[in-house]
């Protein structure tokens, strides 16, 4: 019998007396693995030092084993290695849809186990390098990685010679990976760290500098995003959170929310939970500063737990009161001036369930100093508010109910409450809208608005009690059953005092009216009994008032100012046409603007011209309303008033207008500049004459002119007086130079304008007696006019206000000398129901 061998010095008892007991075969078997043990160590040797023969083998190996196992195509460089481990260099692997390339590799292993006959990876390294590819092949790639991971974790087990060999190691590391990843038009790209622990199952992900197109409009940025997974029993462990610096997101074009930072939690592998611990505050989108942190601390704050599908949570939406200073980006990027020491808060929660979320919160706003063309010319100054809401959000309907929104400026609430449903398909829109300004003092309305949104009412003083409530019901599928009831209170307001060119003395009284034009220039219209272009009412055409209440307000003898029947005509029209085709302006708002006001397309201006359309309406008589709007509406280029218009035209005062001519006055107001080009050709287009012979039959229809009258005039032809008309080519250029010219109309002698009579500072004058550039127009004396008593009133008596001193008599000037330029001219005019 072969005795055993003594046993080591390092064997235990229990080994030692195993080791008596082995059979003869077990021995062998022992002295076998002792010797392949040998074996491999000294193949490890020779492997890891003769890297010319060793090292290739290895290289080629793995290129066709990885690249067999994973399906794509595997290249090393080049391979080196030692005792400590080995290092590949430029390992590119491609597949279908992605590519990638690894700079270099550090494989790490255990010296000590390789003088046991073991080879132990301990470390793998990967640094450097770029990942592109679609998520499909990224997600793939992944999935076959797993797999072999698995596979080099199940040979561990099997065979004597694997279990001399580990090659799954303690650690996996992986930096500086440059990646891009696609999926149709979605894009991201940044930078990416890991590292792995196999044997704990945890992977820690680190991407930094991420750029990502998901489809909200611009990319959403972040300096870092941080994570951790664990699996357990073969499945991810949960909660998995994700840890946010630096991100970036737009909120509009300009503003994007910044420096976010906080945790983003999905509770399970659906994601069907999320819970957040967000805050940052904002900059402007695209700047540097854009992802960094906010200096000076967080601005919001957002926090909460919820269901992915809306059916249960909440979250609270927090902004501490800060200066708007602190965010310079934010300030540069809107419409506001000398705004850093504007104040914002607010508090907003949100609960969720069964899908629709209800908000339920608090915003302040106080001194900022808003700068915009479409509010006003001025900067609007102190602009500030509250707004409380209790309103419920149901994305999948595309609804928001508000059951209650409080806005609130200085004691005066508008309250709102109502339903938005703007669905994808037109049809299946609607609109319910409930407004309401409760009871308060008159004045204390005025004054809760910004001056300088209403600089011409300053001056007025109200006494009184006033209150709102509009109603609008807009159902897309029933567009004719629309409503519109609005019953606001003006009649319970009353005026104590009033600005002395709004006053009813001024406007019932002689004064001249002054207007900046299109390009500059000023045109003046005397406005009292004597002036070679006025006329009264009772002297003017019947024609001319029935033709213009014909196609600008049928109801002017018997609204208020305003006619809210045509109001739901214009806000129908406008949802049917999905733009604003018509304004329902009345002829009181069309004096007001004229008059008073300018021509410019503002909320200044329309809230302005409200106002004073309910004052006008108590102040003067209809009569005097339409006298005025006859005398001061523009009929072509520089030339306002029907007494200027009846004469240029058909060289006859407005008493002989006849019904058709007054059609055809009334046909230019929509457009008086441009339409004037018929007059430069002296004759009307066909489609022209058809549309004031639709006016003449409408006059009879609504039995504004008798079918006598209609008889009489529909045989005749608009034959026009040629006297001023010139060069006809140089009538149109002048047309169409004064169409591109760009500055607003304005009356100045109204609320807005200088307050001065035309002298020094008042900008160049336009009168009757002034030559165009580029021709000279025919002169004929003014048509005689005379006030009642038979003298002219002097010129030299109006005052710097445009009124008539009292003595004073007209004396003929230049100015009233019948010589026009059509380059003096506003805009196109725009009608009532045509804005």
């Amino acid at each position: 019998m072969i005795e055993a061998p003594p046993p080591s010095r390092s064997s235990s008892g229990a080994v030692q007396r195993a080791r008596r007991r082995r059979p003869r075969w077990g021995r062998i078997a022992a002295w076998v693995g002792g010797g392949v043990g040998l074996l491999l160590v000294v193949l490890s040797v020779v492997v890891f030092t003769a890297p010319r023969w060793g090292a290739g083998r290895i290289k080629s190996e793995l290129e066709q084993r990885v690249g067999a196992r994973l399906g794509a195509e595997v290249e090393i460089a080049e391979l080196t290695a030692s005792w400590s481990g080995a290092e590949l260099r430029d390992v590119t692997l491609r597949l279908a849809d992605l590519d990638a390339r690894v700079d270099a590799v550090h494989v790490s292993v255990d010296r000590q186990a390789l003088w046991s006959g073991r080879v132990e990876v301990t470390e793998i390294e990967a640094v450097g390098g770029y990942l592109d590819g679609t998520r499909a092949a990224l997600t793939q790639l992944l999935n076959e990685l797993g797999e072999l991971e698995r596979d080099l974790a199940g040979a561990d087990q099997h065979g004597w010679v694997r279990r001399r060999t580990r090659l799954t190691p303690d650690a996996i590391a992986l930096r500086g990976l440059s990646f891009t990843v696609h999926d149709g038009e979605r894009r991201a790209t940044g930078s990416l760290a890991a590292t792995a622990e196999p044997a704990h199952r945890r992977v820690e992900l680190r991407v930094t500098s991420l750029i990502a197109e998901i489809g909200l409009g611009r990319p959403l940025r972040a300096a870092s995003l941080r994570t951790s997974v664990e699996q357990r029993d073969g499945e991810l462990s949960f909660p998995i959170t994700l840890t946010l610096a630096g991100v970036a997101a737009e909120v509009d074009e300009n503003i994007a929310v910044a420096g976010v930072h906080g945790t983003i939690t999905a509770h399970d592998r659906q994601v069907s939970e999320v819970g957040i611990d967000l805050a940052g505050g904002f900059a402007q989108l695209g700047s540097e500063e854009a992802a960094a942190e906010i200096e000076g601390g967080d601005l919001w704050s957002v926090s909460g737990r919820f269901a992915r599908d809306l059916s249960a949570g909440k979250i609270a939406v927090d902004m501490d009161a800060f200066e708007l200073g602190r965010v310079p980006e934010v300030l540069a990027s809107l419409p506001v001036v000398d705004s850093e020491r504007a104040v914002l808060g607010g508090h907003l929660e949100v609960d969720f369930g069964e899908g629709v979320a209800q908000l339920e919160g608090a915003l302040s706003l106080a001194g900022l100093n808003v700068s915009h063309g479409l509010l006003a010319r001025e900067v609007v100054r102190d602009v500030g508010f509250s707004v409380e809401i209790d309103a419920r959000v149901d994305p999948a309907a595309r609804s928001l109910v508000v059951k209650r929104l409080a806005v609130q400026r200085a004691g005066v609430e508008l309250l709102m409450r109502g339903e938005l449903v703007h669905a994808a398909v037109r049809e299946q829109r609607r609109y319910q809208v409930d407004l309401e300004i409760p009871a308060v003092g008159c004045q204390q309305v005025l004054d809760a608005i910004p001056r300088e949104l209403v600089p011409g009412l300053a001056g007025f003083e109200l006494d009184g009690q006033f209150a709102a409530h509009v109603v609008v019901d807009a159902d897309f599928a029933d567009l004719a059953a629309l409503k519109l009831d609005a019953n606001i209170n003006f009649e319970a307001c009353r005026v104590r005092a009033a600005p002395r060119l709004a006053s009813a003395e001024h406007l019932n009284g002689g004064f001249v009216h002054r207007v900046t034009m299109r390009d500059g220039r000023t045109r003046r219209v005397g406005l009292y009994a004597g002036s070679s272009n006025y006329t009264p009412l009772d002297a003017i055409s019947r024609y001319m008032s029935e033709a213009v209440l014909t196609t600008e307000d049928g109801s002017f003898r018997r609204h208020d100012g305003f006619n809210r029947s045509q109001l739901e005509v214009a806000l129908r029209r406008n949802l049917e046409s999905g733009k604003v085709r018509l304004g329902a302006s009345t002829i009181t708002m069309q004096m007001v603007k004229n008059v008073l006001l300018s021509h410019e397309r503002t909320l200044s201006r329309k809230l302005q011209e409200l106002f004073l359309t309910w004052w006008v309406e108590q102040a003067l008589s209809k009569q005097r309303i339409m006298e005025l709007y006859l005398n001061v509406i523009e009929f072509g280029p520089g030339i306002y008033g029907v007494t200027d218009a009846s004469r240029h035209y058909f060289g006859k005062p407005p008493g002989e207008l006849t019904s058709l001519e007054a059609a055809y006055l009334t046909s230019m107001l929509p457009s008086p500049v441009r339409r004037h080009v018929y007059y430069c050709e002296g004759q009307l287009s066909e489609r022209f004459d058809q549309k004031v012979r639709w006016i003449h039959d409408l006059m009879l229809e609504r039995e504004r002119i008798t079918a006598q009258e209609h008889e009489v005039y529909a045989a005749t032809a608009i034959s026009f007086d040629p006297f001023e008309r010139g060069d006809p080519a140089v009538c149109v250029e002048e047309i169409e130079a004064l169409m591109a010219a760009t500055q607003t109309q304005r009356a100045l002698s109204g609320l807005l304008g200088d307050g001065g009579d035309g002298g020094e500072g008042a900008g160049p004058l336009v009168g009757w007696g002034a030559s165009g550039p580029s021709r000279t127009w025919g002169v004929r004396p003014p048509l005689p006019v005379f006030d009642p008593s038979g003298d002219w009133i002097g010129a030299d008596g109006i005052d710097a206000d445009g009124e008539l001193a009292p003595g004073h008599r007209l004396e003929p000037s230049r100015d009233d000398l019948f010589e026009r330029d059509p380059a003096n001219s506003d805009a196109p005019g725009v009608p009532a129901m045509d804005e």
